[in-house]
């Protein structure tokens, strides 16, 4: 039998997309649009709800950038050991099959981003397509934000600001602890280097911050000007500032050029004085980020300032654009509670000093989720009656579960320091979603102590969120208790959704660095246990620092592995461990590597290598 088929649409040459198997076609509209949802037969429930919110998200995408769907059709099939989650090919999405779950295993993950970042590609990166991969970010970065649009239109404005404030602690750790570039990069070896947090999360909030800066009204119409000018063509940076620039009246060339063309993130230092002869807020605002030929000595940062005085609520816009300036706010009489950028739309690291009165005010009185978050942050650094139980009352019943995270975060570190809080943190689990049982066991763990050690232990063997239990276990390995190792091991035959208690188990066992781990861990790398199992004991083996003859040799073995990402693991692994025989075993086993991101991960462990020990 033979099949055509024809696109009358302009296509990008790399999203041609052929995926034959054996599968049962599921079928839905979104107005006139036809959907296809392909999965292994057997698997039809779980694709059904995988797919089931597919036309509410091709809703909320054409009104929020202006612009219908650009395809005849939208079809989403889910194959088998594929390389990554997803992959945008033009009206034929690909999906990996570990995207379908049981509702037990659903507890645990959602994939509506997955689901809404490849089909927001439909738009960003098929509709319009970057020029060359320095401009990936016109790609990756809007589509790691439309999860972020989606989220907002389908559960709310806190949930939305959540995600947005994980993307943007996403891209810090790899700024902080990796390395620094430009959104807009023309120096790498593989374009797969720069597929990373930089270009998928950081572009993220570049993404939003140009919406914060616009206006959300001017921002879709920018979006909207520059979707209809280059439909099915090319784009770079340039493109996206004239539509903005036209549709706003304003200059942007300072906007793109620090956030598109330049690298690193504003670090503040904030303090205020209040001048009662002038009735005046004094705001000084400090940059101390230092300056390098990728990140600039002064940011323009466009901020809110928000103030309690009297009974009123007073917002502001203010303007940061020196080094250090100070700026001067006349005022009735001096406010009781100060707030910058409590929306924290703009991505920055602030240090702004404020009292404990403040911080319990903004704790349960601001209504931004996040800036309630950050005083809860803030408040760990004290401990006295009143912070103590305000943050109770925040872990036990804020609005946000986000919030309820920050506060349980906070008690942890308090308890800490303070005995006797095991318990109560503890009954702060009950009847909460599993995000906030994960930061109770988070908290627990921190704590450490004889009776948090008890309720970790009751949660590994009774929660039905295997995420948390796997929480709960790093929790009892972070004690380093004598029967720490026992516990963990105890628990290796438990399955779990994608083997993340395995993995949990894995980084127990590194922090324990405990050399029983290394023969369990040699036997997770064998081809009968799953890729993902395998590919984290890969990478434990490198973490756990005990290096023997078995050991180099697996990982040797292991660069040849048929998993993509196992490969990868093992070449960093035996670059951690200095390996004497790692240098000639990569270099040869990267003259048969076919796959970029692997020759990338090669190349960067003999750069590694050659680093001083």
């Amino acid at each position: 039998m033979t099949y055509h088929w024809r696109q009358d649409t302009t296509h990008p040459a790399y999203l041609i997309s052929l995926v034959v198997g054996k599968f049962v076609e599921l079928k839905d509209r979104a107005g006139q649009v036809p959907l296809h949802g392909y999965v292994p037969r057997g698997r039809e429930a779980e694709g059904r709800e995988l797919f089931r919110k597919t036309p509410a998200m091709i809703a909320a995408f054409s009104k929020v950038f202006g612009y219908p769907y650009p395809y005849p059709k939208y079809a989403q099939s889910t194959v088998f050991d594929f390389t990554f989650g997803g992959m945008e090919n033009t009206g034929a999405t690909t999906l990996t099959v570990r995207a379908l779950q049981t509702p037990e295993e659903a507890i645990d993950q959602t994939y509506e981003t997955l689901i809404s970042h490849e089909l927001a590609h439909q738009w960003w990166g098929d509709l319009v397509t970057c020029r060359d991969w320095s401009e990936g970010w016109l790609n990756e970065g809007f589509a790691t934000y439309s999860e972020v649009v989606f989220w907002e239109a389908e559960h709310g404005r806190d949930e939305a600001d959540f995600a947005r404030l994980e993307q943007m602690c996403s891209y810090l750790v790899e700024d902080n602890g990796d390395y620094r570039r430009p959104l807009v990069e023309t120096a790498y070896r593989y374009p797969s280097e720069i597929f990373d947090r930089h270009l998928y999360e950081k572009g993220a909030c570049v993404v939003h911050m140009l919406r914060a800066t616009l206006g959300d009204a001017v921002w879709r119409r920018g979006l909207k000007r520059y979707l209809e000018r280059h439909a099915f063509g090319g784009v770079e940076t340039g493109d996206l500032k004239r539509a903005c620039e036209e549709v706003s009246g304003r200059n942007l060339t300072w906007f793109f050029d620090q956030w598109a063309h330049q690298g690193g993130h504003p670090e503040l230092k904030v303090a205020r004085e209040w001048d009662a002869n002038a009735r005046a807020l004094l705001l000084t605002i400090e940059q101390v980020q230092e300056p390098d030929s990728v990140t600039p000595a002064v940011f323009h940062i466009p901020m809110v300032l928000e103030l309690k005085v009297g009974d009123r609520r007073l917002r502001l816009p203010i303007e940061a654009k020196q080094r250090k300036e100070t700026i001067r706010i006349p005022l009735p009489q001096k406010p009781r509670y100060v707030a910058l950028d409590p929306e924290h739309d703009m991505m920055k690291l602030m240090e702004f000093p404020r009292s404990e009165e403040e911080l319990l005010y903004g704790l349960q009185e601001s209504s931004f989720s996040l800036e309630r978050v950050r005083c809860a942050r803030e408040l760990a650094t004290r401990g006295d009656p009143p912070v103590v139980e305000a943050l109770f009352r925040a872990a036990r019943g804020d609005r946000f579960w986000g919030v309820r995270i920050a506060a349980l975060a906070s008690l942890g570190e308090i308890g800490a320091r303070r005995a006797g809080m095991a318990d109560r943190i503890a009954e702060l689990g009950k009847g909460q979603k599993p995000r906030v049982r994960r930061a109770v066991a988070w908290a627990l763990g921190w704590m450490g102590g004889e009776e948090a050690i008890r309720h970790l232990r009751k949660m590994v063997s009774t929660d039905p969120s295997k995420f948390t239990a796997g929480m709960a276990l790093l929790g009892i390995a972070r004690s380093k208790r004598e029967e720490a190792f026992d516990l963990l091991r105890a628990e290796l035959a438990r399955e779990s959704h994608r083997d993340i208690l395995r993995q949990h188990i894995f980084d127990g066992f590194v922090i324990l660095k405990d050399p029983r781990a290394v023969p369990i861990l040699l036997d997770y790398t064998r081809p009968e246990h799953r890729n993902e199992a395998r590919e984290a004991a890969t990478k434990a083996l490198g973490k756990l620092g005990i290096l023997d003859e078995k050991v180099e040799s697996r990982l040797i073995e292991l660069l040849r592995d048929p998993w993509f990402r196992v490969r990868s693991a093992a070449a960093r692994s035996l670059a951690k461990l200095k390996a004497p025989r790692a240098e000639g075993a990569i270099r040869e086993a990267l003259q048969g590597e076919p796959m970029d991101t692997v020759q990338s991960a090669f190349e960067g462990a003999l750069d590694d290598l050659k680093a001083p020990r």
